[in-house]
């Protein structure tokens, strides 16, 4: 569907008993403003992102976009998948993984891999790794948005996994999820952003869902 199609390449959603933990801005109009830009955009899901800029003093970061979307339907260039897999593990844990072509000419390769079961304690256990390769320094950016009602300790958590090593900085946002048509409810996001290395670079995070 080219002319209803959103950035959301690897993004994921979330759901613990029909409620949802983890989940996209959805849509909440159609008309052709900054709200239906933002819900087209990758920055609405739960997606890490690659930038391109020139440094931390300021000066603006070019964050690509999975796919091209413009206006109120509009649609261009879109991402190619390389590589995909979904199976289950012998302990039960649901798995996927997938890479895309956008990073190509920007000599950078991303693959996501992510992981959901049950444990004994009936809670539920994610894991997420987003797996960069580079030839140069370059920005990523992964978003975390929670469903409404979900407390903030879920993105503390996160944001404590993935800042240790000094490279990432979090950021909390008030954001909106869709909850019907015309019906917008705020919740909270976090976006984790950081200058990474020429090489292999891998961001893990496993949380508990209780």
């Amino acid at each position: 569907l080219p002319a209803h199609v959103h950035s959301d390449i690897l993004s994921f959603d979330i759901f613990k008993n029909g409620i949802p933990i983890f989940i996209s801005a959805g849509t909440s109009e159609y008309g052709n403003s900054k709200r239906r830009h933002y819900e087209r955009s990758g920055p609405a899901h739960n997606i890490l992102e690659i930038g391109t800029g020139n440094d931390r003093n300021g000066n603006e970061i070019n964050w690509i976009e999975g796919v091209d979307v413009w206006g109120a339907f509009r649609a261009g260039k879109k991402s190619t998948p390389t590589y995909r897999n979904s199976k289950e593990l012998e302990d039960g844990t649901l798995y996927t993984s997938g890479s895309y072509d956008t990073h190509r000419k920007y000599k950078a390769f991303h693959e996501r891999s992510m992981g959901v079961r049950i444990n004994s304690s009936n809670n539920l256990v994610f894991s997420l790794k987003d797996i960069i390769k580079t030839s140069k320094p370059i920005f990523v950016r992964q978003w975390w948005h929670l469903g409404v009602g979900i407390d903030d300790s879920l993105l503390e958590e996160i944001a404590t996994q993935l800042s240790k090593n000094g490279k990432f900085k979090a950021k909390y946002i008030n954001t909106y999820y869709s909850l019907e048509f015309g019906k917008i409810v705020k919740r909270r996001s976090l976006s984790i952003t950081g200058l990474i290395s020429p090489g292999h670079n891998t961001l893990s995070v496993n949380i508990i869902i209780r």
